[in-house]
């Protein structure tokens, strides 16, 4: 049988041609890479999370993620959080270390206390509350959604990271819609990697609600 038949055939080169290579993969969204088809992304994880933020502080370190942050008068004791200080209202932050930095506070003029939403465990089809916004037209859904992802109220991530894409966003009355997916890396005996898929909604009132789709 002729050679270059033979080679078509088995899909193969001929003999003394070079070798076929096979075509780039590209890599996928990491660290700071813009994902794709989103009005704002993130990548969350260790090195810049408010946990990791508090354990750099002098004084006793948080064991593990605050599961809520309560809602308190700031005065010039209080400290800025890094991780959100590009949110603001009115021209300053609104969550804030305790002078000894053992505790992570809410400004009582912006928020109610706020209780710490897991969506990595939070099934398709269930709910539950964050807490409220103060005038919600004060802060905005976008910067609004910014700050419950970069504080971790909303956590979208367990032990190594995550990245998040923000999906849609409408502001139309009465309630506010937030769609956003992303994933999050985490370890067993290995490396893991799980879908996030999950609704902000703000009603009329305030109230911040999260549900897992």
């Amino acid at each position: 049988m002729n050679t270059l038949l033979l080679a078509a055939l088995l899909g193969c080169p001929p003999t003394g041609s070079a070798p076929v290579e096979p075509a780039a993969v590209p890599a996928a969204p990491h660290g700071d890479t813009p994902m794709a088809n989103c009005l704002a992304n993130w990548s969350m994880g260790k090195g810049d999370s408010v946990l990791s933020e508090q354990r750099a502080l002098p004084g006793a370190d948080w064991f593990d993620f605050a599961s809520g942050y309560s809602a308190a008068a700031i005065d010039a004791t209080h400290t800025p959080v890094k991780a959100t200080a590009t949110i603001t209202v009115n021209g300053g932050p609104v969550l804030f270390f305790t002078s000894d930095g053992a505790q992570a506070v809410v400004d009582s003029r912006v928020f109610s206390d706020l209780t710490v939403v897991d969506v990595t465990a939070l099934s398709a089809g269930t709910s539950a509350k964050v807490g409220t916004v103060i005038g919600r037209e004060k802060l905005g859904l976008r910067p609004l959604v910014d700050f419950l992802v970069r504080s971790d109220a909303v956590r979208t991530w367990a032990h190594i990271g995550s990245e998040v894409c923000l999906v849609s966003a409408s502001d139309a009355e009465p309630v506010w819609r937030a769609e956003l997916t992303g994933e999050h890396t985490y370890f067993t005996n290995r490396e893991n990697h799980g879908a996030l898929s999950f609704v902000v909604e703000v009603a009329a009132d305030g109230t911040i609600t999260v549900t897992g789709r």
